[in-house]
């Protein structure tokens, strides 16, 4: 197929049938998609106010505020083992875990939920991931920078939240274009578009998602080195992580991170800290006092409950 021909039938592909799924679908670079815009009009679309909660326990709390980060996790490093997998059998029902380690490896997310008084009240949020009420919430602002490297979706769950999915393949299936266009390469390609799927059991946690994926090149002389790094998680388990900074951290970067940060990357802004309803007065004493000593340490601006 000459140059020509391939051009046309990679935007006859795009139009055709990716678009009519995603219509804020455009081609970056080569058949990779950018991230903005992608889930437009979409069930994956996002809206919001960039308002979100983490719960966690006091002990990481500690180290967030410490350190002046949140970590993205690789897909590896997830709580469930089916996460890419469960979206990519809907084009090839073979696929497994192993069979996508690498791809785990280069994409990153940071699960959140949105701030609502229903989700800091959920009682299973705080028993799954806070040390069951003896941990914390983190509520914070994400501001996410115009940027085709991140992108934020809400995750559908089950057979039903697959839906555009199967669309997609549908498409393709009964389209003249099969015969000239690989779908598996383009799928490939974008492991974005199976990010934000994940199993019916998991639909409690109503999931809004930060995704990133590194790909090695030209990052204007940047050392992903100081963002991008690796550590042993919970299970002893080798894996990457990448750094969101909190907006105090990133002011006291040295440049030229400080600027790459600021322009091309998501910061968090900590607006509140709730101490578990599982913890004893005292407790709460004595850690309200070693918090707000962390928060005028590092210039901080939330408040404790």
């Amino acid at each position: 197929m000459d140059t020509i021909k391939i051009s046309k039938t990679k935007e006859s592909f795009l139009n055709e049938i990716v678009k009519p799924i995603f219509p804020g679908a455009e081609y970056g670079y080569e058949f990779e998609l950018m991230f903005e815009n992608l889930f437009k009009k979409t069930k994956y679309e996002y809206f919001g106010d960039n308002k979100f909660l983490h719960f966690t326990s006091t002990q990481n709390l500690k180290s967030i505020l410490e350190s002046g980060y949140l970590r993205m996790s690789d897909f590896n490093n997830l709580v469930d083992n089916n996460e890419l997998v469960y979206g990519l059998k809907v084009f090839n029902e073979s696929i497994t875990c192993e069979n996508t380690n690498k791809t785990k490896s280069e994409v990153f997310c940071l699960s959140a939920c949105k701030s609502e008084e229903e989700t800091q009240k959920d009682l299973f949020m705080w028993k799954e991931y806070a040390k069951n009420g003896s941990g914390v919430s983190i509520e914070y602002v994400i501001d996410i920078p115009n940027s085709i490297h991140f992108t934020l979706g809400e995750i559908r769950y089950g057979k039903d939240g697959l839906k555009q999915l199967h669309d997609l393949r549908s498409v393709y299936e009964n389209h003249p274009l099969k015969t000239d266009f690989n779908l598996h390469n383009f799928v490939q390609s974008n492991p974005v578009l199976m990010s934000f799927n994940k199993s019916k059991k998991f639909t409690s946690e109503k999931e809004v998602r930060l995704f990133f994926r590194y790909v090695k090149g030209n990052w204007l002389g940047i050392d992903f080195g100081d963002i991008i790094y690796k550590d042993i998680n919970s299970n002893n388990d080798v894996r990457n992580f990448m750094k969101i900074f909190i907006k105090q951290k990133t002011k006291k970067l040295e440049e030229p991170l400080r600027s790459f940060v600021e322009r091309s990357f998501p910061q968090i802004d900590i607006k509140r800290i709730t101490l578990g309803f599982n913890l004893s007065n005292e407790q709460r004493v004595g850690l309200k006092n070693y918090f707000l000593e962390l928060k005028q340490k590092h210039n901080y601006e939330f408040e404790i409950l």
